[in-house]
């Protein structure tokens, strides 16, 4: 167990307060810590579609008992359905260029049996989810694995090897898709036998960054790709905050591997934090960082290096349903 870090049956998994949900209808956003041992600001947008289209789309799909329908499905249904010409016009738009890729792309809508629990149980989960892949059961043990786009050797390293080891012990790990800690997180699943989920800061259809293309096309076999937006998105500077608070909503529990005092990552711990959801850091990088130490006087924080703590700290925080 790393050198200063409560053991798990020493550091209860408190809920963190957060403030009432408040949104401008563009973003998320989020209060970086002032004092932080203190209580953690997340404002966070209400799960209802943020178009006239998206509205249409979700009514119809609340509507129709498959709850779960693939883009070639949803294409002739839209194509039947009367209604509003404009939000038909633009779905059958976006849906023959996604069927046209030729890709097992299905749509989940929020409330239905398929939409993650964890995520359905989070603040501002996303109406509507496009999912590349499978969602299962057995997500309800996954791990985010986040860090910085421009990781040291010795966090690629860390982040390959918690994710393989997770992995093959039955614990899905999610991550961004992004360059760095992100992708060895999802190399390191595949690596070790397990699932992985990619959320996408982009529509599915798109994947950002391209250098990452292949691994997204190997993603879908063993887990899925997950976006909550249009299909046809670009990434955007309120895209991967959104996305953050998705993969944070997906995870029973956070290990941040490198990251710096301002980043993305605090982001989603942040996140994490205001989801009830323990964040763990990696105590070989992140122990002598004055901010990570720093960051373990807010409640819900600890300390880990290596896959077996990680795990001993999941079985506690359910033991005493955090």
């Amino acid at each position: 167990m790393f050198q200063g870090m409560a053991k798990p049956e020493q550091r209860l998994w408190m809920p963190v307060s957060v403030t009432p949900p408040i949104y401008d209808g563009n973003m998320f956003v989020t209060t970086p810590l002032a004092d932080p041992g203190g209580p953690v600001t997340v404002e966070l947008p209400p799960p209802v579609p943020s178009s006239d289209a998206e509205r249409w789309l979700h009514q119809l799909l609340e509507s129709n008992p498959q709850q779960r329908l693939s883009s070639t499905d949803l294409l002739a249904l839209v194509a039947r359905e009367p209604g509003s010409a404009s939000a038909k016009r633009f779905w059958l738009h976006r849906l023959t260029h996604l069927t046209s890729l030729q890709r097992d792309v299905h749509v989940v809508v929020a409330g239905s049996p398929q939409y993650p629990q964890q995520l359905r149980e989070a603040f501002g989960s996303p109406p509507m989810l496009y999912v590349e892949g499978t969602l299962d059961p057995g997500d309800l043990n996954a791990v985010a694995i986040v860090g910085s786009r421009h990781a040291s050797s010795a966090g690629l390293h860390a982040a390959s090897d918690v994710a393989a080891e997770l992995a093959a012990a039955g614990h899905t790990v999610v991550a961004g898709l992004a360059v760095g800690i992100d992708t060895a997180a999802h190399e390191g699943a595949l690596a070790g036998g397990g699932r992985t989920i990619a959320v996408l800061g982009t529509g599915i259809d798109k994947v950002f960054p391209a250098e990452n293309a292949d691994l997204a096309r190997r993603i879908p076999d063993h887990g899925c790709l997950v976006s909550q937006f249009l299909p046809g998105s670009p990434p955007s500077k309120t895209s991967f905050p959104a996305r953050n608070a998705v993969i944070a909503g997906l995870s029973a529990a956070s290990l941040l591997v490198e990251a710096t005092e301002r980043s993305g990552t605090r982001i989603e711990a942040n996140f994490a934090l205001a989801q009830g959801r323990p964040v763990l850091l990696w105590g070989p990088i992140l122990g002598q960082q004055q901010w990570a130490r720093d960051f373990l006087r807010t409640p819900g924080v600890a300390m880990v290096a290596s896959a077996a703590e990680i795990r001993d700290h999941l079985t506690e925080s359910r033991r005493i349903g955090y």
